[in-house]
């Protein structure tokens, strides 16, 4: 495309424009956006992208239709296609209630726990910083997460923050793989953005 110089005499600043390019240099890259309705007890979604190491996954809602107040949100990792790498308890998470203080933290169990004893037919949002998914730094692949839920009355709300790991080094993380211990999910809705090195 052709450079035009524009004098700021001759353009009115408070028009509005439209852009139809691609914007680059924002740090963030937008690769996925997922509007899911699983009905389902496992919700499997892709994060084999090659270029980055690093992701911020924006949870604009979760929800699942158990109306238990003592289920789970779990998640599990594929390494190179293969669920747990293969190992039976290959996972640290610990998180927090931040409502009340209650907190988990366990070693060596067979998935991550985003959200621990709590109500799945919230309207859940958030979170989660993903590290070292590519595998070529040495480091874990790990997750961070802050997320936070809401009645549709809004008279029930909860929100966790914490982290998890899974144990094995240098192996690229290819899927997540989101849980409910009982009942399905119901919503996922969500954007996976890689962030450039």
């Amino acid at each position: 495309m052709a450079l035009s110089k524009i004098q700021a005499e001759s353009m009115n600043l408070a028009d509005t424009f439209a852009f139809t390019g691609t914007v680059t240099g924002t740090g963030l890259e937008l690769l996925a956006t997922i509007d899911a309705t699983p009905n389902a007890t496992t919700y499997e979604f892709t994060m084999d992208y090659d270029d980055y190491n690093n992701f911020l996954i924006i949870i604009e809602r979760f929800s699942g239709d158990s109306t238990s107040t003592g289920e789970n949100w779990d998640l599990k990792l594929k390494l190179n296609d293969v669920l747990d790498d293969g190992a039976s308890t290959p996972y640290s998470t610990a998180n927090e209630l931040i409502d009340n203080g209650t907190r988990r933290n366990i070693n060596a169990v067979d998935n991550m726990e985003l959200v621990t004893t709590n109500l799945m037919t919230k309207l859940w949002t958030g979170t989660l910083h993903c590290t070292n998914f590519r595998g070529n730094t040495g480091g874990h692949p790990s997750i961070f997460h802050e997320l936070s839920g809401c009645s549709t009355s809004g008279s029930d709300f909860g929100g966790f923050h914490g982290h998890s790991n899974m144990y094995t080094p240098n192996k690229q993380v290819t899927a997540m793989r989101y849980a409910v211990t009982n009942g399905n999910i119901t919503v996922v809705k969500q954007k996976i953005y890689g962030i450039n090195q």
